[in-house]
């Protein structure tokens, strides 16, 4: 089973990997970092990106027991959590769509409003 503590690790990877790759300050940082310690970039984004720890180059496949590995509880609890909310969020989405479709009916007359006030100028 895997463990709260590497599904933890997991989480503040992606977290790391995610607010790297959205600073381009950052991600020159991180560049520039892992030329001066002798590490590939290439090589190393490869690798964090990878779903198992022990794929970490290029062509490897993950052993059978890292594909065969229970959730850990965490990530179960936020899974159920999820699905008994799915009627909740249904709602919602068709609500933020209904109100974006207002939105946009909105933006819609208002330019069809300014052009027709514009040809009249």
């Amino acid at each position: 089973q895997q463990s709260n503590y590497s599904y933890c690790i997991r989480i503040l990877k992606c977290f790391a990997v995610h607010l790297v790759s959205h600073s381009r300050l950052l991600c020159g940082a991180m560049k520039s970092f892992l030329g001066k310690i002798g590490v590939n970039y290439d090589e190393f984004v490869v690798a964090s990106l990878r779903g198992f720890a022990s794929a970490t180059k290029l062509g490897e496949m993950p052993s059978i027991s890292c594909v065969r590995r229970r959730p850990c509880p965490a990530l179960l609890a936020m899974i159920h959590r999820r699905l008994c909310d799915s009627a909740n969020t249904e709602k919602k989405s068709r609500e933020r769509l209904r109100r974006c479709g207002m939105l946009r009916k909105q933006i819609s007359d208002n330019l069809i409003k300014q052009n027709l006030d514009a040809d009249k100028v």
